[in-house]
């Protein structure tokens, strides 16, 4: 069964950048217009604009349907490219995802219907007017043995597509059926000296943390401080909407919403309230 068609007129399709927004497009490594890494893979092409998606335009507010049902993994702001942004999976390893929306209407964890509505088309982040840029990445395994998350043409898995018969775009068997979002819950850190960070993957360094806590020793300045500009955001009592546990093999985490983003923080660094 193929994926669902996002709303609106295509403005850019997967592929090499067009002229008036290359400079905004990142390097990748690609294998014609089919998939894309950002890094070298086997029989891939280096392009230094490389378009990893295919943008739809519309009117401000049109809704954004879940192209299959799955579980939402990521939802809210992201960062100044992507705006506000939903991932979705439908099965591990296989996701499909929004960027520049206008209104997120779902939260992580929660279980999608296909075609329900998770966001509404915005022009947040770095976007030129009204649109969103859809995309899908598979996990899989190469010819060379290494295991990348590659970034694929949306088109193909569509209904005409070339792949739009491709079993990994299928629910489990079962399906998943919607469900309201979890109770929700709070999270507030322990002390001081804790990182918050934007992804659960300690491999990336510290690129990936957002916060950090300064050590409470009673003064006006404990908080919670902003790596970028070390700006204070919040008070070490700062209560984080608890959205799930999430495990990975750098240990047991706990996925939150706080300061308008989705963000990780070790698990035994937090106590519920």
């Amino acid at each position: 069964m193929a994926l669902l068609t996002p709303p609106g007129i295509i403005t850019q399709r997967f592929g090499i950048a067009v002229p008036a927004v290359a400079l905004r497009e990142p390097a990748m490594w690609y294998e014609g217009t089919k998939r894309a890494y950002w890094l070298r893979f086997p029989g891939s092409a280096y392009s230094a604009h490389y378009h990893g998606g295919v943008d739809y335009s519309a009117p401000l507010g049109t809704p954004l349907p879940a192209l299959e049902a799955a579980t939402v993994i990521e939802a809210g702001y992201a960062n100044s490219i992507s705006g506000y942004h939903v991932v979705c999976e439908i099965r591990p390893g296989v996701r499909f995802g929004f960027n520049h929306g206008q209104k997120v209407l779902v939260r992580p964890g929660q279980k999608v219907g296909r075609g329900q509505t998770v966001m509404t088309m915005g022009q947040s982040g770095s976007a030129t007017g009204p649109n969103t840029h859809a995309y899908l990445s598979i996990k899989e395994k190469l010819s060379d043995g290494v295991t990348r998350t590659m970034i694929y043409n949306l088109a193909l898995f569509l209904a005409g597509g070339s792949m739009a018969n491709d079993p990994r775009i299928k629910p489990i068997v079962g399906g998943i059926t919607p469900t309201p979002p979890p109770t929700a819950k709070h999270v507030v850190l322990n002390g001081g000296g804790i990182n918050i960070r934007t992804s659960a993957d300690l491999d990336v360094g510290t690129t990936n943390i957002y916060a950090t806590s300064r050590d409470a020793d009673g003064t006006i300045n404990d908080g919670i401080y902003a790596r970028s500009n070390g700006g204070r955001l919040g008070a070490l009592t700062y209560q984080f909407l608890y959205l799930r546990d999430v495990v990975t093999d750098d240990g047991a985490w706990v996925q939150v919403m706080g300061f308008s983003k989705t963000l990780y923080i070790f698990k035994s660094l937090v106590h519920f309230v």
